[in-house]
């Protein structure tokens, strides 16, 4: 009887010192998870994602702002990122995905093939001396670093109003106010038939100010 309620204390104590370690390691599990939490939130310039359907089909498409990488780099131990140590490095690293992030938010995705034999949408960039042209198709950009005899429309923008438009809360608001304050110049290259067969009308009206040309 002695030696069955030794064995009863001894299972109990050892329950009690498992629910404890248990306990404790949940705590830390917990604060580690609350600290990986805060510092993620506090970050200024992680702008999220830009989900867009597949032109209308179930499909979605999620598309990261390029810039994400270069902040969760520059974190400091305080979970803190500035966009100034941002931008030089967005500079250098430019790339494809810095114009497929800033077509999408400006709804490109909504661009489609033309169903009177014009093809698809063909946006093309003019930065800084370098030439990138755009297709969209079925409302995913396919950007290469080169030109296109094919283009609706012509963006002359520089890196650094890019960059400051993916720094931005709202790229739809700083590219509109770039455009109408000259930072950013719209060339229109095809007629009017072709761009409205191809869905232009909408995103050309929200970048320029009392637009009577489309």
């Amino acid at each position: 009887m002695v030696s069955e309620k030794v064995l009863i204390r001894k299972k109990y104590r050892n329950l009690k010192k498992f629910s404890k370690i248990i306990i404790i390691s949940l705590l830390i599990f917990v604060a580690f998870l609350v600290i990986f939490l805060i510092g993620y939130l506090i970050n200024p310039t992680i702008t999220g994602n830009f989900i867009a359907s597949d032109n209308g089909s179930d499909n979605k498409i999620v598309v990261e702002n390029p810039l994400n990488e270069i902040a969760i780099r520059k974190r400091n131990e305080k979970g803190e990122v500035f966009k100034e140590d941002i931008f030089g490095e967005a500079l250098l690293e430019f790339d494809k995905k810095y114009i497929d992030y800033i077509l999408l938010s400006l709804g490109a995705d909504k661009l489609h093939k033309s169903k009177i034999g014009f093809g698809n949408p063909v946006i093309e960039f003019s930065i800084d001396g370098e030439v990138w042209s755009s297709e969209i198709i079925k409302g995913v950009p396919e950007t290469k670093k080169q030109g296109s005899d094919n283009m609706d429309i012509e963006i002359i923008i520089s890196k650094e109003e890019a960059v400051n438009a993916l720094l931005s809360e709202s790229i739809e608001d700083y590219m509109k106010n770039s455009v109408n304050s000259g930072d950013t110049e719209i060339k229109i290259v095809s007629g009017k038939t072709e761009l409205l067969s191809k869905g232009y009308l909408e995103m050309y009206r929200d970048l320029i100010e009392n637009n009577n040309n489309l």
